[in-house]
């Protein structure tokens, strides 16, 4: 967990964990149907999703990875800035940002 340090006091290290992120709908740039291999660090995930939330990304086994509200809320559970994933993520979402 990436919590231990707070609860016993000692350092955790954070060892790069890649896996493959399937895409259900559009995601920052992201078509549906793609695949990316994603850095994750996470030991938590989304549970019962609220109302409007959508799902756009899960694991082989139904972990959703990314999700979004409307087309200006998005969520995901791994980190695009450690890998290239990112970067069109980042420009999609700037992009979209600009056009507002």
């Amino acid at each position: 967990m990436q919590d231990i340090d707070t609860e016993f006091g000692e350092n955790v290290g954070h060892d790069r964990v890649e896996h493959e992120v399937f895409f259900e709908k559009n995601f920052l740039g992201i078509e549906a149907g793609a695949s990316r291999m994603v850095a994750s660090r996470h030991h938590q995930a989304l549970g019962r999703l609220g109302r409007g939330v959508d799902v756009c990304a899960t694991t082989k086994d139904g972990i959703v990875e990314a999700a979004k509200v409307g087309e200006r809320h998005f969520g995901m559970q791994w980190h695009p800035e450690s890998d290239l994933t990112g970067v069109h993520m980042y420009r999609a979402f700037v992009e979209r940002c600009m056009m507002e």
